[in-house]
């Protein structure tokens, strides 16, 4: 009984990491978001400008797409983890 009781506390700790590192994906992604679309601000500007190609803008562009996919998965992994921890903690 006495090792179950071990057993679970170190899955509810578990979690509570994992829920933990999710939340700060999230901020990663939103910095990375603001970057990238900075980034692409930037590239079109010069590329009005007359001097930056087009590929360069738009592999700016495919930047800020996959920063935004990367913050759709963080905040999925988020919740995902929250059922995880609320679900070992019997909520």
């Amino acid at each position: 009984m006495i090792e179950n009781k071990n057993l679970i506390k170190v899955d509810i700790d578990a979690k509570w990491n994992t829920l933990n590192e999710s939340f700060k994906q999230i901020e990663i992604s939103r910095d990375a978001i603001a970057q990238a679309e900075e980034n692409l601000r930037i590239q079109r500007e010069f590329y009005n400008a007359g001097t930056a190609t087009l590929s360069n803008l738009l592999e700016a562009e495919t930047l800020r797409q996959q920063a935004a996919d990367s913050y759709t998965e963080a905040v999925t992994g988020y919740y995902t983890a929250v059922c995880a921890y609320l679900t070992a903690t019997g909520r």
